[in-house]
């Protein structure tokens, strides 16, 4: 009797575990992730963004248990509502404002969203709300686009300075900024300065450790309750070879077929040979001599710069063997 009731009791035990194996656990999955709105005061209080729905899944297995929120606030106080409702595995968070009789700025929160049993419990979705003031100060920059150029082994440039004013209404806080690189990285520092607008913020490249090619990066430009903050602007670097350019050619050689017919022979594919700058200094530029027997025609291509391309061509009036010579001079 005791043997028959440990052995139910394993059965029961296998197939709990089986169970739990098969069922696995839920994961919380959010979309959008984070929550961004704006305001206008206006008579002391600001106006009342749409409320934005996040939906909240489950990409995991099992059943999501029903979540809950909670909520931090950076500044102020009362100013965030969020609300969960749904059921099984499809919640919708709805994400509201109120109390907004506050001062203009910029104001951040968090929501926590925990679900008992899931494997990435709790998720945070970041909140950020901006509130302008009735004729807020508006960021204007000038110019929007700097570009610089030296070669490899010279000195960085001078540096370019970008006017940070003021085109809306009160005062324009001092400009805060940020680098985002396209290509490179720690090549170009800024820093602003002034006590009131315009502002003026310098740019300045480095050198150090790059080599010949073009760097670019755009600049935000961030200010504390400007209504269109932040602005952007762009910064190209083009660092060129230092020396002489050295001609590279590839393929290195040209052969080409033709058969007879009615007396005069096809016309074989055009086969294009690369010319590029293996060296230093900057583009080279096309300049092309041939030597050949009198039945072959070459023709070359247009200038492109650090990169070029050949085009060679035969025409064959007769059967025979046509052998030829190019020489390509760089103009430099």
């Amino acid at each position: 009797m005791r043997n028959a009731r440990f052995f139910k009791f394993l059965l029961a035990l296998v197939a709990l575990t089986s169970c739990s194996l098969a069922f696995g656990s839920p994961t919380i999955a959010i979309s959008p992730t984070s929550v961004y709105a704006t305001s206008t005061l206006s008579f002391g209080c600001g106006s009342i963004p749409a409320t934005q729905n996040i939906a909240i899944t489950n990409s995991g297995s099992g059943t999501l248990s029903t979540p809950t929120q909670n909520t931090t606030l950076n500044q102020g106080s009362g100013w965030l509502n969020p609300q969960i409702s749904g059921s099984g595995n499809s919640y919708t968070l709805a994400v509201q404002f109120q109390n907004l009789c506050i001062a203009a700025g910029t104001y951040t929160g968090t929501i926590k969203i925990t679900s008992s049993g899931a494997t990435n419990s709790p998720v945070s979705i970041p909140v950020t709300l901006v509130i302008s003031a009735s004729g807020s100060p508006t960021i204007s920059l000038s110019p929007t686009t700097l570009s610089f150029s030296e070669t490899v082994g010279g000195s960085s440039p001078a540096a370019q300075n970008v006017t940070v004013s003021n085109t809306g209404g009160s005062t324009l806080a001092s400009p805060t900024t940020s680098i985002n690189y396209g290509s490179g990285s720690g090549w170009l520092n800024v820093s602003c300065s002034g006590s009131s607008a315009p502002y003026t913020c310098s740019n300045q490249v480095s050198l150090s450790g790059l080599s010949a090619g073009t760097y670019t990066a755009t600049v935000n430009v961030a200010s504390s309750g400007a209504s269109n903050t932040p602005q952007t602007y762009s910064v190209s670097f083009a660092v060129a070879h230092s020396g002489s350019p050295t001609i590279s050619i590839s393929p290195t050689s040209v052969y080409a077929s033709s058969t007879l017919s009615y007396g005069c022979g096809n016309i074989p594919a055009t086969q294009d040979i690369a010319i590029t700058n293996s060296g230093g200094g900057d583009a080279i530029s096309s300049n092309t001599q041939h030597h050949a027997e009198p039945r072959q025609r070459l023709a070359e291509s247009a200038d492109f710069g650090q990169r070029q391309q050949l085009h060679v061509g035969r025409r064959l009036p007769e059967s025979l063997y046509c052998r030829g010579h190019l020489h390509w001079h760089d103009r430099h």
